[in-house]
């Protein structure tokens, strides 16, 4: 099969599209071509919609003529795929929803349930984004266990760091059996840090990783291993991305700004599906009961994406 990869610079965008690229490799021979979009403002992408719907298909990607299909995540790769469908025939899909305007001309649209929609032929409802997932010939290690912060985002959630750690101070403590492995992000403020880091200093059970000083593919290697992860639920797609590698996963919980957003609804339906634990005070902080999960919203997309495109090999 023959995979046109569009990225427009985002890594959040760009891990989606390539976490359903590794699941079509698991079915199908794959080769992808990766194409990356120049740069557009909001009134570039204002105009070339407008352009579209008059018949142009200007911004497509050049010699797509004998691929199978064309993949792309984000805003800005809706009308360059749009348009080289219209050119070339290719068949396209994205991991997101497109504006409503253009949502009917994707083959298929990989939609997270949050965004409430509804599933349609082309619009396949997911729990969660789809996630890269780590090799599963890695020994998981039933006493090894992961704790990941997110941090500061003042659009969505207040950040309580020190009722954070206190948090985490029962869970390290509790799981006294365990080997906890706590690290950073790139938003975990530098006082939450320094609390952790110090408190980790003290346990013989835990040990702080910054985020700055881990290699890439850290965090992956971790899920790999680790028996059970808590996420702060500030970090869906780490939420995700620890229910994908068979992790047993808990939530620690954050203050959102409104009750009712799109990562809460999105918790609300794991819990449902009794697929998280949230932590509460009053409960024990152990996730050795809970079941273990075959859980991987990538492969889903993937087979869905064959069951519509036939590739021509």
């Amino acid at each position: 099969m023959k995979v046109a990869l569009f990225l427009e610079g985002s890594p959040g965008h760009e891990k989606q599209s390539l976490a359903i690229i590794q699941g079509l490799k698991r079915l199908v021979s794959v080769e992808v071509t990766e194409f990356r979009l120049p740069e557009r403002t909001k009134w570039q992408r204002f105009f070339d919609i407008g352009r579209l719907f008059l018949g142009s298909n200007r911004g497509k990607v050049q010699g797509l003529d004998d691929f199978d299909l064309a993949i792309g995540t984000g805003s800005r790769t809706h009308v360059p795929l749009i348009a080289c469908k219209n050119s070339y025939g290719i068949p396209i899909v994205t991991c997101m929803a497109p504006d409503r305007l253009l949502r009917g001309k994707f083959d298929l649209c990989c939609v997270p349930r949050h965004d409430q929609l509804e599933e349609k032929e082309n619009i396949l409802l997911t729990d969660g984004p789809p996630v890269l997932s780590a090799e599963k010939n890695i020994r998981r290690e039933p006493d090894k266990g992961l704790i990941l912060l997110g941090g500061i985002d003042e659009s969505s959630h207040f950040w309580r760091g020190v009722e954070l750690a206190e948090f985490i101070r029962n869970i390290v403590h509790e799981g006294k059996d365990i080997q906890w492995s706590i690290s950073s992000s790139p938003r975990t403020p530098d006082d939450t840090v320094e609390i952790l880091k110090g408190y980790s200093e003290s346990q013989p059970n835990a040990t702080f990783f910054d985020f700055k000083d881990t290699p890439r593919g850290w965090v992956e290697d971790q899920y790999a291993k680790s028996g059970v992860a808590w996420v702060t639920a500030d970090s869906v797609s780490m939420i995700y991305e620890a229910l994908t590698a068979g992790c047993r996963v808990g939530i620690l919980p954050v203050p959102w700004k409104n009750a009712r957003n799109k990562f809460q609804r999105s918790i609300d339906f794991l819990l449902l599906k009794g697929l998280v634990k949230v932590y509460s005070p009053a409960e024990s902080t152990s996730l050795l009961s809970m079941a273990e999960q075959d859980f991987n919203e990538a492969d889903r997309c993937a087979e869905e994406i064959l069951r519509k495109i036939q590739p021509t090999g």
